[in-house]
């Protein structure tokens, strides 16, 4: 490709810097491309662009550094590999700063590592930052504490899915008061019950879809409740 990666569309650009990031080592990938002039306009393009495609999991503060510097934006973001370092924090909130009102999709699926403190510490910088998400999925080691600062929010969030997490229906009573343009809500494995689908009644008048699996406490009466309003 003689105009070098440039010359690339904007969707296979960011799929390209997606996996290449996923080398993680990204000090050393500044090195490598030094005085190489392909490898130099690749790095060119990581430089004030947007990634369209894939992804990006945050995973350490070199990596969130080398977005600072680049002013690289991108529209999903994952915390599912992000772990505790010193400084993390500062690193975190500075990147979202920057880029949080362009992030439209997170992943909050916390690291294994992390305790109860550290892990409402990184979701109150989300929800300080990070306020026009369109989609919001949830899973892991996740209570109704943790969420509810992100939830409470996100005022243009269309789409919610919540997977394998201990939330209970206190979540759902922020969902109802807070996400009017909800469109569609996931749940899987959760421990929400009737009382949290009721509350929904009449609180999202858009919503559409509704997927529910193995949520051993809801009942076709929270179910008929919710969907009445729908019909």
């Amino acid at each position: 490709m003689k105009s070098g990666f440039t010359s690339l569309s904007n969707d296979l650009g960011g799929c390209i810097i997606s996996e290449w990031i996923e080398l993680k080592d990204l000090v050393r990938l500044d090195y490598a491309c030094n005085n190489h002039s392909i490898r130099s306009s690749f790095l060119s393009y990581c430089q004030s662009g947007t990634l369209l495609a894939e992804t990006i999991k945050l995973r350490s503060i070199n990596q969130i550094q080398w977005f600072i510097n680049r002013e690289l934006k991108f529209l999903i973001m994952s915390t599912s590999l992000l772990q505790f370092q010193r400084g993390i924090y500062n690193s975190l909130n500075e990147l979202l700063v920057k880029i949080g009102g362009d992030i439209e999709e997170i992943h909050i699926c916390p690291h294994s590592s992390l305790t109860p403190a550290q892990i409402v510490r990184f979701n109150n910088i989300i929800a300080q930052n990070c306020l026009n998400l369109q989609e919001l999925n949830v899973s892991g080691n996740i209570k109704d504490q943790d969420i509810s600062p992100i939830l409470l929010s996100q005022q243009n969030i269309k789409d919610l899915n919540f997977i394998c997490c201990n939330i209970s229906s206190k979540s759902f009573y922020i969902i109802a008061n807070i996400c009017a343009q909800l469109i569609s809500l996931s749940l899987q494995n959760v421990g929400v019950c009737d009382a949290g689908l009721t509350a929904l009644a009449g609180k999202c008048p858009d919503l559409k879809e509704l997927f529910i699996v193995n949520c051993q406490n809801v009942t076709a009466k929270g179910v008929l409740a919710l969907s009445l309003i729908h019909i």
